[in-house]
């Protein structure tokens, strides 16, 4: 069927009044050199394979023409080819022209009824395929050059309607700019789009706003602790030097964090081996100050502890770990982080954090006895900023 379509267009553009250039000659010319097949017997006898390869050559053609007409601002040609195409397409499962394609060969062909048809252009507006080839590669620089000179808009001035005019120089702008530009565009004309439809659609494909949020960021945290034994497990166990660990996330200035933190300390029940403690723990806490450089928060803490003993130089008669006992047991208690940020501003920023609280121990199975710990700590702090999204603030225009 692709023979059919192409011997149509031929006769076309020997019928038309104007002459051939360059373009046409070279489609005359691709057109005669193929194998083409002269009638419908012939195309029944045909081997599938060869009609593809065929089909694949009339497309080739046919862009390579679009491309020289477009290049040459010949639009009378131009619109010849692409009523070729589009028969083409009709009789082959093959396609010439691709949407996106298609809705920006509308404005080259002074179609601007189409332009502002918004079923038209809420099927064609593929913005985002990714297509490539000398025939697009030729159309979005043209479109391109359009934008930047002015002439897109001036030409769009020929549509009378504000609404459909400023519709359809928002949509081809957004072959050219990112989500956020043309968002801008969309809050800075939004008043001229009185068609409500209209703006729905485009707010739909295109609207991407954010701020940061200062209620919102995800920190992490590391450095070193100090813990003091309170009660019974005092007698049993030294004060002692750790780790402290964390990361987590404030949304709307609510806290949640995880962490980890542990100590090792001397004993007085295995005097040869090492007491060690470690929590894996999260704080549910809140934001109560929160400025550029300073940062307080206050949580309470839950988790799992687990105490047992641990190597203390060089004593194989304390190696067998068998007789070693170890407690696991709940966690809980609260504290209080404050932050401070020399370096950055909300959206990153970095400084030291310095964190104090009390948790509970028990360590029945290892020093029988329990008791409280206080902890303080000096961190490494980095914080994220995150960003909240805008909803459009529609103007009241007809729905």
């Amino acid at each position: 069927m692709s023979a059919f379509t192409l011997f149509f267009v031929c006769n076309v553009f020997a019928e038309a009044s104007t002459s051939r250039d360059s373009v046409m000659n070279l489609f005359v010319h691709d057109y005669r050199e193929s194998n083409f097949l002269d009638s419908l017997s012939d195309l029944e006898k045909y081997d599938p394979s060869e009609m593809v390869r065929q089909d694949i050559d009339d497309v080739r053609s046919l862009r390579i023409s679009m491309m020289n007409a477009l290049e040459h601002d010949d639009i009378d040609s131009l619109k010849k080819l692409v009523e070729a195409a589009e028969a083409f397409e009709k009789s082959s499962s093959t396609i010439v022209i691709h949407d996106g394609e298609k809705l920006l060969l509308k404005y080259f062909l002074g179609d601007f009824e189409s332009l502002c048809n918004l079923d038209f252009v809420s099927h064609y507006n593929n913005w985002y395929e990714h297509i490539y080839g000398a025939f697009h590669q030729a159309l979005y620089n043209k479109m391109h050059e359009e934008l930047k000179s002015g002439k897109l808009e001036e030409k769009l001035e020929s549509i009378k309607n504000e609404s459909d005019r400023n519709f359809a120089f928002i949509v081809l702008n957004g072959y050219f700019c990112n989500k956020e530009k043309t968002s801008a565009l969309i809050e800075e004309r939004k008043y001229k789009l009185k068609n409500r439809k209209q703006l729905e659609y485009l707010v739909d494909t295109y609207w991407r706003k954010d701020v940061l949020d200062s209620s919102r960021a995800a920190s992490y945290s590391v450095g070193a602790s100090y813990t003091v034994m309170l009660g019974n497990v005092s007698k049993k166990v030294d004060n002692a030097f750790g780790l402290y660990a964390g990361s987590g996330a404030i949304i709307d200035n609510y806290y949640l964090e995880f962490s980890i933190n542990g100590h090792v300390g001397d004993n007085s029940v295995r005097d040869s081996l090492y007491f060690f403690n470690v929590g894996i723990e999260a704080n549910f806490g809140y934001v109560f100050l929160n400025q550029k450089d300073t940062r307080f928060s206050g949580y309470l803490t839950t988790g799992v502890g687990v105490n047992t003993f641990s190597f203390k130089g060089d004593n194989s008669k304390e190696k067998k770990k068998s007789d070693w006992p170890t407690q696991v047991y709940p966690s809980f208690g609260g504290g209080f982080a404050f932050d401070f940020f020399p370096i950055g501003s909300f959206e990153k920023r970095a400084g030291l954090r310095f964190r104090a609280g009390v948790k509970n121990i028990f360590s029945g199975k290892t020093v029988h006895a329990s008791g409280v710990r206080l902890y303080t700590s000096i961190e490494f702090v980095g914080s994220l900023g995150m960003h909240k999204s805008i909803k459009f603030d529609y103007p009241n225009t007809e729905r």
